[in-house]
């Protein structure tokens, strides 16, 4: 049997505690309608996520995680949801940005992929690269092609091909 490693990727996520407020954070998320929050019979909260399974109710404790988006022509489709316990929720994610330890291009890469970007420690503050999947040199959309992007010191924004050095290097920062 053969061992896998979860890809690093970033997402938003946000956990209901209870409350109007907590439950109007998970419905702007959402983007559901005020009517998802209820209250039940028992005295409990809860607010009503749709998903592609239908609609599950979340209680407080629990997690709204994104797992899905479909796009098309770069108009957002449908997105789909989980809905997490604490428990899940903590032995799986960990607060973005906050990871200690340094990685090679591969895992850099492949977070980069899926709507993360990254840093390498040998590089200035403020530069970072990120995936593009439409950069287009001009006007013409037409010539547009997924590539990465490298936003430098003074914010501006190049397309990027990693270097021998940079394949090579594990000091790369994976964060939101």
């Amino acid at each position: 049997m053969r061992k896998y490693e979860r890809i690093p990727i970033v997402v938003d996520a946000v956990q209901f505690t209870g409350g109007a407020e907590s439950a109007a954070e998970v419905i702007a998320a959402a983007g559901l309608g005020d009517s998802a929050y209820l209250k039940l019979a028992d005295e409990a909260e809860a607010v009503s996520v749709a998903t592609l399974a239908g609609a599950v109710l979340m209680r407080p404790g629990q997690w709204l995680v994104p797992i899905g988006r479909w796009v098309t022509d770069g108009v957002e489709l449908k997105a789909d949801w989980a809905i997490l316990s604490d428990a899940e929720f903590q032995a799986n994610y960990r607060p973005a940005g906050t990871g200690d330890e340094a990685c090679d291009f591969g895992k850099a890469f492949a977070a980069v992929r899926n709507g993360g970007k990254a840093r390498r420690d040998a590089w200035a503050d403020g530069m970072s690269i990120y995936w593009e999947p439409h950069w287009s040199p001009g006007k013409d959309a037409k010539a547009s092609q997924p590539m990465f992007a490298l936003t430098l010191v003074d914010g501006s924004v190049v397309p990027w091909r990693p270097s021998d050095t940079d394949f090579s290097a594990t000091d790369w920062r994976v964060f939101g």
